[in-house]
């Protein structure tokens, strides 16, 4: 998405928000208007006035401290924000996207009463009722994003479809990396889809899969018998025993 609006996957401002857990956090954001304190320059503001055209990522959003949850409130709602030096920070060319588990219990134990399109129909609307019953978010925080994205747990045909993007991205780096081309046969894939579905896990446990069987067999490819550029290696399910 970075790259496409602006230019660069690495027009990325990442804030893991379990480190703003604290009421002092807002400081590391905004910066502090005491010359000698340790966060004098606030990292969000910052990385924003330097470079105001990017995508502003807030990792698991729940965990950070209420009052940090009230100045994105106020960036939300007025596209700026006012650093600790007194500085006005214009957000209004930000594309501000929130990741959280909040809800995660409800979702599993949802749908281990089954999943179908029935199941689904009003589900976003429960769930968004019950995290605001556990008063993690205010509604108006809510509502101040122009979208809630839902992910409901991964069925096996989408595990399959993971699988491949994931491969994908493995045989783009080998080729890049050593100039050697890789060849996964579509038995194999749905043999790593079967092995690494997990409704719990999700994409986690495929990438976990694919890491100790894939990688690692590459690895002990490349170590015992070499792999010389513009070399195919075509991998069989037998191959990874799986």
């Amino acid at each position: 998405l970075a790259e496409v609006y602006f230019g660069s996957a690495d027009r990325i401002v990442r804030l893991d928000m379990n480190e703003f857990s604290t009421e002092n956090s807002i400081y590391e954001i905004i910066g502090s208007p005491d010359p000698g304190a340790r966060h004098a320059e606030g990292f969000l503001t910052k990385k924003i006035q330097d470079q105001p055209f990017s995508l502003i990522l807030l990792d698991e959003i729940e965990k950070a401290h209420p009052h940090v949850l009230n100045l994105f409130l106020q960036i939300l709602d007025e596209g700026q924000l006012t650093d600790g030096m007194g500085v006005i920070t214009n957000f209004r060319n930000t594309i501000i996207i929130a990741t959280s588990n909040a809800g995660a219990l409800f979702i599993r134990d949802f749908f281990k009463q089954g999943d179908s399109p029935q199941a689904r129909d009003g589900f976003k609307g429960k769930l968004l009722d019950a995290i605001l019953q556990q008063k993690l978010f205010s509604p108006e925080f809510i509502n101040r994003f122009d979208e809630t994205l839902l992910y409901y747990p991964l069925t096996q045909a989408e595990a399959q479809k993971l699988a491949i993007l994931m491969l994908d991205n493995l045989i783009k780096d080998f080729d890049k990396k050593r100039g050697v081309s890789i060849l996964v046969d579509m038995d194999t894939v749905a043999a790593l889809a079967r092995k690494g579905y997990s409704v719990e896990f999700g994409a986690r446990e495929m990438r976990r899969v694919i890491t100790d069987t894939v990688e690692t067999y590459l690895a002990d490819r490349v170590l015992t018998s070499g792999a010389k550029r513009g070399e195919t290696i075509t991998i069989h399910r037998e191959d990874l025993r799986i």
